[in-house]
């Protein structure tokens, strides 16, 4: 096959998704009303929501999922906290694993992801991961890019929807660059009949205009006189209508010209912490930093003073001091000690209950980090619900501090935490993005984000069966 035929055999129409990026809207300012009444109508909102979604179900023929909760007095609201815009304001992900076809799924400064198990919560997540791999690789070396980045995770064909060998795998982020969002997008695709595998970038430089750059990897000349080092034959082309240009290394992932574009996207992907389900089994000492459970020595101990007021105020009853070393006739200060603050006694981390320790990292991330995208799958594992709710008030804070949270979880708790927040005029609703992930036989992965009035009441109702069966216990309510 030739150059021409083969070009022509690629795919050009991933960048139908790559429009104009979207703009953060301009929230309307509100402040608490006064806290006595502004709880009683807090409780009442949460009880006639969850009435209503015990009268759709148990009457036949009332499921309508679009139907709106009763009207909430609203008190009026002077102005409140600044808002705060999120780093990344959407995410684009077209078939990567559960999530087949396209999906645009909208973040904020803090995005609660919730949905039933197996639904694809954790691929949400996982391609936040995946794109900020991509950027960060692809900086340096764009030919190989997704062989550096896929391989940890069983390859191509284990991503890729329903494991269809010659599908499309895109990700995508709409992202805060010189505070304006512009939009990256990559994509990856196999053509067996070419013996190519096509490989796209593209990003925004303005409004209307997207910088699209094409590597080409050839494998059908392995075995020719054009192979170069026994390699596939790479060839680059920037832009639509430029002519490709064979490569032995390529840095930049994206065309040229993108350069103050491309800066803020690497900074941001480079900042992106990620906290799974497990967070590292716990060692008898814990020094704060990016990795859970991470032995090195820092000198950083001024951090120590945030994170036992955040565990203070979290009710956690353990507090870090410095554990000091005489050498030479000399203290030096050159560990942690963990002391429970009910006895004074120094405790080992393995020895203070699995959820302190994995909740550890989570609060050490969220209050030493600013700018920050951080994402967390299943905050609330291992923890009473009195503690979850409070993780409320520390996703808030960090957000204040210019953090991005975007959270995994299925705790009920965290949500009316922040709800009652958002009545209390300490987050904007417009600042909160609840997710609700569902995948049925019928209509495969569905994504939507349910909205939040400035009262923290629900806009669009709870979908039917993740936090009823509490409630149905309460009341007797029998299947």
């Amino acid at each position: 096959m030739s150059s021409t035929d083969k070009s022509e055999a690629r795919a050009k129409d991933w960048a139908e998704i790559l429009g104009e990026p979207e703009r953060a809207p301009e929230p309307e300012d509100f402040a608490p009303a006064d806290q006595e009444e502004e709880d009683r109508l807090f409780l009442e909102v949460i009880q006639a929501e969850k009435q209503a979604e015990v009268d759709r179900d148990v009457q036949p023929g009332n499921r309508d999922s679009h139907a709106q909760p009763a009207a909430t007095v609203q008190p009026d609201k002077p102005a409140g906290p600044r808002p705060v815009r999120p780093q990344l304001s959407r995410l684009y992900v077209e078939n990567l694993k559960s999530l087949a076809g396209r999906h645009e799924i909208p973040l904020a400064p803090l995005t609660l992801i919730y949905g039933p198990n197996s639904a694809g919560k954790s691929t949400v997540l996982l391609a936040l991961r995946l794109f900020a791999r991509a950027a960060k690789e692809g900086r340096h070396d764009a030919l190989h890019l997704w062989e550096n980045c896929l391989g940890e995770y069983g390859g191509f064909n284990e991503l890729i929807s329903g494991h269809e060998e010659y599908g499309r795998l895109g990700l995508g982020v709409d992202f805060l660059a010189r505070q304006v969002y512009a939009r990256a997008a990559i994509s990856i695709q196999p053509y067996p009949i070419a013996d190519q595998i096509i490989q796209k970038s593209a990003l925004s430089t303005g409004p209307t205009h997207l910088a699209i750059k094409t590597v080409a990897i050839d494998y059908g000349d392995l075995v020719g006189g054009d192979a170069i080092a026994d390699e596939p034959i790479y060839s680059v082309q920037d832009g639509e209508g430029d002519d490709p240009r064979r490569v032995r290394a390529e840095n930049g992932l994206f065309a040229e010209g993108t350069e103050g574009q491309e800066d803020a996207l690497y900074e941001t992907a480079a900042h992106l912490v990620y906290l799974g389900p497990h967070r590292g089994d716990p060692k008898h000492t814990y020094e704060p930093g990016p990795q859970p459970f991470d032995l090195r020595k820092r000198g950083d101990f001024p951090r120590d003073n945030d994170l036992n007021d955040a565990l203070s105020r979290l009710e956690v009853p353990y507090r870090f001091e410095r554990k000091s070393t005489i050498t030479g006739g000399r203290s030096t200060d050159t560990a942690r000690r963990l002391v429970d603050t009910r006895t004074g006694v120094e405790v080992g981390l393995n020895q203070v209950g699995y959820g302190v320790s994995q909740l550890l990292p989570v609060v050490d991330a969220c209050i030493n980090s600013a700018g920050q995208v951080i994402c967390i799958e299943q905050p609330e594992l291992h923890i009473h619900p009195r503690l979850q709710a409070k993780l409320g008030n520390l996703f808030v804070s960090s957000i204040r501090r210019g953090n991005q949270i975007i959270a995994e979880t299925h705790s009920e708790n965290v949500l009316l935490r922040v709800r009652k927040m958002i009545r209390r005029g300490h987050i904007k609703p417009e600042e909160v993005a609840v997710i609700y992930v569902d995948n049925t036989i019928s209509e495969g992965v569905t994504i939507q984000r349910l909205r939040l009035g400035v009262q923290g009441e629900l806009l669009d109702p709870w979908p039917t069966g993740f936090f009823d069966e509490s409630l149905r216990d309460i009341l007797g309510i029998m299947e």
